[in-house]
């Protein structure tokens, strides 16, 4: 994960920088192949997301919106999440800034009306970093795809 940390900020430590990679990836894995019950495991039971339209509240919540979603709306969808921001809040707190969105398999890059800025809280609890809280806002500019996306 290549995102930047706040000039004063305590440098991420790798072990916590790869465990955030590896949900963001989990979480990227598991949209291309539209599966919500995956999808939901790296968020605590108790997590909160803000979509437009949408708040959520638990882990259920959570799935069960995203399973209506891979039925509808996001059917066939990839995904895309580039980190912008990774910083510590305090030991067992990071808070993630990252920049992408939806597409089509085959696309060059993430259509305005799906190119969002994100907001990740991950907190660690008993040694294992989980989502407790997400939400985003449209960024109104296309994102293009990175050769591996596309």
């Amino acid at each position: 994960m290549t995102a930047e940390t706040a000039p004063s900020a305590t440098p991420v430590r790798p072990e916590d920088a790869a465990a955030v990679t590896e949900i963001v990836q989990r979480i990227t894995t598991s949209w291309n192949a539209n599966d919500a019950d995956v999808l939901s495991t790296v968020y605590a039971e108790d997590a909160s997301v803000i979509l437009p339209g949408a708040n959520l509240k638990t882990r259920a919540a959570i799935r069960d919106w995203m399973a209506e979603s891979f039925a509808g709306k996001w059917k066939g969808t990839h995904v895309l999440g580039s980190p912008l921001e990774l910083r510590y809040i305090s030991d067992d707190i990071m808070l993630l800034v990252s920049e992408g969105g939806a597409y089509l398999p085959g696309s060059v890059e993430v259509p305005v009306e799906h190119a969002i800025r994100g907001m990740w809280f991950f907190v660690k609890r008993n040694g294992e970093w989980l989502v407790h809280a997400y939400a985003n806002t449209p960024v109104r500019h296309t994102i293009p795809l990175p050769e591996s996306h596309r």
